[in-house]
């Protein structure tokens, strides 16, 4: 028997034995949604303009509590929209300064809906 399909790649990729790469479980599947939700700009998909977060025009903010808190909120609102399958636990974010300049840090706590006795984590840092 072989292993359910849970969604091509993303971005698009093709492995060494020349086929697509796929999602074998619902947690790859999820986390890779998650990542699409935060790396997607609003306005940048055309037929869906509200799909995304504008978490990278946060970067630019500067360091302010208040834009974590408003980073939160973003965050949560399009994952609870636009990726049914999570249930977000906990949001933290925090910006850094190192040799690169200042980034923002995402961490998202989220339990699939399926396995709601497994939490899983998906980091991502953007950068000015």
């Amino acid at each position: 028997m072989t292993e359910p399909i849970y969604g091509i790649s993303t971005p698009f990729t093709i492995d060494r034995g020349g086929k697509v790469t796929i999602y074998n479980t619902v947690f790859d599947s999820v986390r890779q949604a998650i990542l699409n939700i935060l790396m997607t700009r609003k306005g940048e998909r055309v037929m869906r303009p509200d799909f995304g977060t504008d978490a990278l025009s946060l970067v630019f903010e500067g360091k302010d509590d208040s834009n974590i808190s408003l980073l939160r909120m973003m965050v949560f609102d399009a994952i609870q929209r636009w990726e049914p399958r999570a249930i977000v636990n906990k949001i933290s974010g925090k910006y850094i300064e190192d040799s690169e300049g200042l980034a923002l840090v995402i961490e998202i706590y989220y339990t699939v809906r399926l396995y709601e006795n497994v939490t899983d984590l998906v980091s991502v840092t953007l950068r000015s």
